[in-house]
């Protein structure tokens, strides 16, 4: 968290205190709400690094999938020399950029002009 952050967030507790608070009750229930403020921001990281992590794993999986079928060739091709100088045009890969592309061209045209 950024120091401004930390700064409105103790602004924001100052503002809430009741004025006729003693100064030790004030000061206790600012370090209280401090705390409770700290344990539920830990929280929240923990929180998050779990739901990536279990959300992580069939992203790997898709991602593996996905990389073993991007690359299969269209069309055969006998001779290896052909077949390594048309490899980044004869894949499904390359069909299914060509289609993002002209996708991406198609909406930059239909809601940018």
């Amino acid at each position: 968290m950024t120091d401004t952050n930390q700064q409105m967030d103790l602004h924001t507790m100052f503002a809430q205190a009741d004025s006729d608070l003693r100064d030790a009750e004030f000061t206790a229930e600012v370090i209280e709400q401090t705390d409770r403020s700290r344990v539920r921001r830990v929280a929240l990281r923990l929180t998050t690094m779990l739901l990536l992590v279990f959300v992580a794993i069939p992203l790997q999986d898709v991602a593996h999938l996905l990389a073993e079928y991007l690359v299969v060739p269209l069309f055969p091709v006998d001779d290896d020399l052909l077949r390594l100088a048309f490899a980044p045009l004869n894949s499904v890969g390359a069909v299914l950029s060509g289609v993002l592309l002209l996708l991406r061209l198609v909406y930059r045209r239909i809601f940018f002009s």
